[in-house]
């Protein structure tokens, strides 16, 4: 695999573009959750939250889902002996842009501050196997192709929560 950063800028822009769209939050974290249960295994508790009516936000169904199974997939391997990963959804009202706030938190081993920092940078990996660095370059990728944001914040023995904002389509959820 190649490691330059010039290439992983072009990889990064390869990527399918999102296609416009509706998503209803609520119902797809629910099915996701159906659809991970083997991946998580007996030992990983997941816990879904979706606090009130969660607005439609304006993305690719599809590339929303590939992100947040992505986020799991990154909460499981931190929880090498098993734990709790919640999922919580909400409306965002403390910025000026509305937004859906999606947030994945689990209670396992943490990232070290340097960790941290490098996580979102194409190729970047402490794991043997997986995506090869790219799996959370690409998160951040879709959040900046819809117009939202994707923030990490972890510490060291007590966990990592991966926020999403969403920004709504116009319409509530029904």
């Amino acid at each position: 695999m190649d490691n330059n950063p010039a290439n992983s800028a072009s990889l990064i822009s390869s990527l399918p573009g999102i296609e416009p769209g509706e998503c209803e939050v609520a119902e797809l974290l629910t099915e996701i959750a159906l659809e991970v249960e083997t991946m998580m295994g007996p030992d990983i508790m997941l816990d879904i939250v979706a606090r009130s009516a969660i607005p439609r936000v304006s993305c690719s169904r599809d590339r929303l889902r590939d992100a947040v199974i992505q986020l799991l997939a990154n909460a499981r391997e931190a929880l090498p002996a098993g734990g709790t990963i919640s999922i919580e959804a909400s409306n965002n009202h403390r910025s000026e842009a509305k937004a859906v706030e999606l947030r994945i938190v689990d209670n396992g081993i943490g990232m070290e501050r340097e960790t941290l920092r490098r996580a979102v940078e194409p190729f970047f990996t402490t794991k043997a196997t997986g995506l090869g660095g790219l799996g959370l370059t690409i998160v951040g990728h879709f959040a900046d192709e819809i117009g939202g944001r994707f923030h990490l914040h972890s510490e060291l023995g007590i966990g990592t929560r991966a926020t999403l904002f969403l920004p709504l389509s116009g319409g509530p959820a029904r």
